[in-house]
């Protein structure tokens, strides 16, 4: 049954990244949709990641939930379950510090075969090609970061509780 739920909160997290969007209700806790952005705490919303594309035509997802239990699916990441640790959850919470001044996008289309990742934290959305020539540094570090997070998921001994 655990599994069936955790399945569902995947399925969920990754709705919002396919359409982009947030949660546009509030939750307990959670400033109304009509708040700025900056105001929204990120940190209530999962961190939602997916790449697609390349050699492989991979569709690889994270999903790092504000709790810090991480939810790997895909063609080249292994499937699995994990917790973060909080002082590496707190890491990747600052290396999106100046988020909001990123731009929506920063894609190319004449490399053929090229990832293209599309990150989602609290209301803003960036869908970049891992081979951009414009591509920031921090959306770099951070897909770094959330690749090696999801990569260590598998043999992590932090596994939640099933």
């Amino acid at each position: 049954m655990k599994s069936e739920i955790s399945n569902f909160r995947f399925f969920i997290a990754s709705l919002l990244l396919m359409t982009g969007c947030a949660s546009h209700r509030p939750t307990p806790g959670m400033k109304s949709p009509d708040s700025s952005p900056a105001d929204r705490a990120a940190t209530t919303q999962p961190i939602l990641y997916r790449r697609t594309g390349g050699i492989a035509a991979t569709d690889d997802r994270v999903v790092i939930w504000p709790d810090g239990y991480v939810e790997v699916i895909g063609k080249i990441l292994p499937d699995t379950a994990a917790r973060l640790p909080a002082d590496r959850l707190r890491r990747l919470v600052a290396m999106f510090e100046g988020w909001d001044h990123l731009k929506s996008e920063y894609l190319t289309s004449n490399i053929p075969d090229a990832y293209t990742i599309t990150i989602h934290y609290g209301a803003k959305q960036v869908q970049a090609s891992d081979l951009a020539p414009d591509l920031p540094d921090q959306f770099r570090r951070i897909f770094t970061e959330i690749e090696s997070i999801a990569a260590q998921a598998e043999t992590t001994p932090e596994k939640p509780a099933e």
